[in-house]
């Protein structure tokens, strides 16, 4: 049709050439949508759907990623789904360089089966920076947790940050920052 603008935009010749992008026709809201799709994909106990879910914001800022309340809604009733992964990629407006490279972290609490099926999906990704990130709340802790990666031959690199207090947030945050710093990585959690 003249005049309309293609949702597909150049996805072709951005894409490479993979299969055509399907576009959803969101009838009965955004977040229902996507869920009907998700939910008709084939998956197991074993396998995973990743729904990737872009947003472009004015600022980086907290308030304007909650001022997103269809991509928020979305992520927070995917949570909920089982084998279902979700890649929150934010791109901030007026920002000229690309990611390079996908950095991806997975916060672990143990070595235990949430863990291990969590490593096991994040390895057949392909990352070439992945690693597993456990906050330990005092030196024993760490140790301990370091110990049992080594006793179960978990093949995956493994980070210790320290969680004084017993507080998460600031070592987190620091942690977040280090890895977003550089405007060439693109985070993935």
């Amino acid at each position: 049709m003249p005049g309309k603008r293609d949702p597909r935009g150049k996805w072709w010749e951005w894409s490479g050439g993979c299969d055509p992008m399907e576009v959803l026709s969101p009838e009965e809201g955004y977040t229902e949508t996507v869920l009907e799709y998700v939910w008709k994909l084939p998956r197991g106990e074993a396998s995973f759907v990743t729904v990737i879910v872009p947003e472009q914001f004015e600022q980086p800022s907290l308030a304007a990623a909650l001022a997103h309340r269809s991509a928020f809604s979305l992520k927070l009733r995917l949570l909920a789904e089982p084998g279902v992964a979700i890649a929150d990629v934010p791109v901030v407006s007026g920002t000229t360089t690309a990611p390079k490279r996908v950095v991806c972290r997975v916060l672990v609490s143990g070595v235990h089966g949430a863990t291990l099926r969590a490593l096991n999906y994040v390895r057949t990704l392909g990352f070439d920076d992945a690693r597993a990130v456990f906050f330990a709340f005092d030196p024993e802790e760490a140790r301990a947790l370091h110990r049992e990666w080594k006793r179960q031959r978990v093949d995956f690199p493994l980070e210790v940050v320290e969680a004084p207090f017993r507080d998460l947030g600031e070592p987190l945050l620091a942690h977040l920052r280090e890895i977003t710093c550089d405007p060439t990585r693109l985070p993935w959690s």
